[in-house]
C-alpha cells in the first residue's frame, strides 16, 4: 500500500512538541549570545578609550580646470593614517616613550562624515594616556601634513571629543537572533528525520494500513484504552486464550517502565508472551483455540523487522488476528481523536 503522509498527525506531533522545540531554541539563542560575549571579552581588543578630531581643509584651486580640489575622500584620508611618511611626522611630534609604529598605525582611522571639508581622526587605545598622546601628536602631524599637499591650502581643528569608553562588545542581539535561527533550524531538521522522514508508527489507521490487520487498540503510557477499545479486543476474545505477542525488546520495555500495559493485558485476560517463544506456542496442543494480538511501541520505526516478525509467526501457524499500540503518547491520543480519550 502506497504510503501517505497524516497530516493531522504531524501537526499533532508537532504541537505536543512545541514547548520542548521553544525551550531548545531559547537555549540556543541565549548560547549564541553568550558565546558572541565571550568571544569579545577574551579575544577582542577589550575596553578601549577613543578620541575624535574633527578638522576644516581648505583646498586649493586645481589650475588646470579653474576649481578646488575634491578628489581627497574618506578612503584617501583612511590610507593617508598608515602611510609611512604620516606615521613617522605622528612619531616626530610624540613626546611619549614607548609608542611603536604598530601601536600608532592599529590606533588611528580617519573617516568624513558629509562634507568633504570635514575629515575625523580617531584614536582607538586600551591605554587612555597613549590613546590621548597619540590624538595629540597626530592631530598636529595632520595640521603640518596640509602644508606638504600641493592640494590643501589648510588645516585647522576645529572640535575634539573623548575620551570615550568602549567596551567593544557588539553584535549581541544579531549572535542571539543567529543563535534563535539555529535552534529553529535544528528543531526542524530533528522532527524532520524523527516523525517524517523515518515515519513512526503512532496512529491504528497507520498500523492496519502498514500491516494489513486491524488495529484495535492503542494503549498509552497508563496502560489505558477507550471503552470501545475494550469492546474491540473484546469481540476477538470469545471464549478462546488471547496472547499479546511483543517484540522482545519490546517486552522489556514494557516490564521496565510502570509496566501498565501487562497489568490491563492481564486483567483482561491475555497474555503477554515474547516473539521468540513462538515456537512453544506451535507445540501447544490447544493452539487452534488461541487468539494472537501483535503488540506494537508507539513511535515504532523499524517496520521491516515488525513485518518480517509477524510473516515469521504466521509462517509457524500463528496467525496473527488484530494489532495494538502501547506505550502512546495520551495527549497525542486526544489529539488526534479530536479531544476525547
Amino acid at each position: 500500500m502506497e504510503d501517505r503522509i497524516d497530516i493531522k498527525e504531524i501537526l499533532i506531533l508537532l504541537k505536543n512538541k512545541l514547548l520542548f522545540f521553544g525551550m531548545f531554541t531559547l537555549i540556543c539563542g541565549f548560547l549564541g549570545l553568550f558565546i558572541r560575549l565571550g568571544y569579545c571579552v577574551i579575544f577582542g581588543p577589550g575596553t578601549e578609550y577613543v578620541y575624535t578630531e574633527t578638522f576644516l581643509v581648505e583646498y586649493g584651486t586645481d589650475p588646470q580646470v579653474g576649481q578646488s580640489y575634491t578628489y581627497i575622500n574618506a578612503a584617501t584620508w583612511d590610507r593617508i593614517m598608515d602611510m609611512d611618511s604620516f606615521v613617522e611626522m605622528v612619531m616626530a611630534e610624540s613626546s611619549a616613550s614607548g609608542l611603536t609604529d604598530g601601536e600608532i598605525r592599529a590606533s588611528l582611522s580617519a573617516d568624513l562624515a558629509t562634507d568633504l571639508r570635514i575629515p575625523n581622526i580617531e584614536v582607538r587605545n586600551s591605554d587612555e594616556k597613549k590613546a590621548e598622546q597619540i590624538l595629540i601628536s597626530a592631530g598636529s602631524a595632520f595640521v603640518k601634513y596640509g602644508d606638504l599637499r600641493k592640494e590643501i591650502d589648510s588645516i585647522e581643528v576645529t572640535d575634539t571629543t573623548g575620551p570615550e569608553i568602549d567596551k567593544n562588545i557588539d553584535r549581541l542581539p544579531q549572535a542571539f537572533i543567529l543563535g534563535l535561527i539555529v535552534g529553529v533550524i535544528i528543531c526542524g531538521i530533528y522532527f524532520s528525520f524523527k516523525y517524517i522522514l523515518i515515519d513512526g508508527i503512532y496512529t491504528l489507521k497507520k498500523a492496519s494500513e502498514r500491516f494489513g490487520k486491524p488495529a484495535v487498540a492503542a494503549f498509552d503510557k497508563n496502560g489505558e484504552i477507550s471503552d470501545l477499545e475494550k469492546n474491540a479486543l473484546g469481540s476477538f476474545l470469545s471464549e478462546k486464550k488471547t496472547c499479546a505477542l511483543f517484540l522482545d525488546a519490546d517486552l522489556d520495555v514494557a516490564k521496565k517502565t510502570n509496566g501498565k500495559v501487562l497489568e490491563t493485558l492481564g486483567n483482561m485476560g491475555i497474555t503477554a508472551v515474547c516473539a521468540k517463544n513462538a515456537v512453544e506456542l506451535k507445540n501447544d496442543t490447544d493452539q487452534a483455540e488461541k487468539t494472537y494480538f501483535f503488540m506494537i511501541k508507539s513511535g515504532e520505526t523499524s517496520i521491516g523487522h515488525v513485518k518480517n516478525t509477524m510473516d515469521n509467526l504466521e509462517a509457524l501457524g500463528l496467525n496473527i488476528d488484530a494489532i495494538c499500540i502501547f506505550g502512546a503518547d495520551p495527549k497525542f491520543i486526544k489529539g488526534y481523536r479530536g479531544g476525547r480519550k
